[in-house]
């Protein structure tokens, strides 16, 4: 992947994701889980924010069209999950993953469902905060 592919990229998913937040915060009278869907709409903004930063520096990082694929992959998964499982969460009340937020009563497959999107949320988080410290490592001399 390019440079200006993966600046190009991660403009569009960090900007639809905002609009995806702007939309969710319309949602916010209309779902039992005032706090949840709060939550979802704070969350994208902030995960689509922080995309369109990344694509204002990642020019500056050392890494590989492979590493910004992967860059690209694990911010879009990490802000997507987090925005799609708390809004899930919110309508399937679930609390297990969110015992401050949920009001509860949601089934087991309910719960389930959404800390494994939760989980994957966080596994695509760490990758990309390690793929973007790891860029910051000083490029090796390349040769020829």
């Amino acid at each position: 992947m390019t440079l200006q592919e993966t600046e190009r990229i991660l403009v569009r998913l960090g900007g639809t994701l905002v609009v995806l937040a702007m939309t969710t915060g319309l949602l916010i009278g209309l779902f039992p889980e005032v706090e949840l869907i709060l939550s979802a709409h704070v969350a994208a903004n902030t995960a689509g924010i922080f995309m369109i930063a990344v694509a204002g520096v990642v020019g500056k990082l050392a890494l590989s069209d492979n590493e910004r694929r992967w860059l690209v992959r694990t911010l879009a998964g990490s802000g997507y999950l987090n925005w799609a499982a708390t809004l899930l969460g919110a309508w399937l009340k679930t609390n297990r993953l969110t015992p401050v937020h949920g009001e509860g009563g949601a089934g087991l497959a309910s719960e389930a469902v959404v800390a494994v999107l939760l989980g994957t949320m966080v596994v695509c988080t760490f990758v990309s905060l390690g793929l973007l410290l790891r860029g910051t490592r000083t490029p090796t001399p390349s040769s020829g």
